[in-house]
């Protein structure tokens, strides 16, 4: 079976090659001489060299600070989401606690007056 039906066996060998000549192309910049050549200028690879640096650096830490208001408004409500669960946690803990020691106390008034108030051993179970 092909690998690609359509191309045949031989795509397999071609296409990286072609990636390969194109990869040579871009580092040597011939596509840039060669639109020089044929008077296509905008494409010659100097077209981000013509623009300011200066504005390309604003609009870039503009980009980047937007990013990061996001991102600490996200930690922000991330963080105050975890935080009313542990106070969510912590007061059922609490509540579950003061249950456990009415029952004990109660428990223990029990047993006092199942011994008449005899002074003996109280287990607390």
């Amino acid at each position: 079976m092909d690998l690609f039906p359509v191309f045949g066996n031989n795509f397999a060998i071609f296409y990286p090659s072609l990636l390969v000549i194109f990869i040579i192309f871009n580092i040597f910049e011939i596509f840039g001489k060669l639109s020089q050549i044929f008077g296509f200028g905008f494409f010659a690879g100097g077209g981000l060299k013509k623009v300011d640096c200066e504005e390309i650096i604003e609009d870039g830490l503009e980009v980047l600070n937007r990013c990061m208001c996001f991102f600490t408004f996200l930690l922000f409500y991330f963080f105050t989401f975890l935080l009313f669960l542990l106070l969510v946690k912590l007061k059922n803990e609490k509540e579950r606690n003061e249950k456990n020691e009415r029952f004990q106390e109660c428990k223990i008034k029990k047993i006092c007056n199942e011994n008449n108030g005899n002074d003996t051993k109280l287990e607390i179970i």
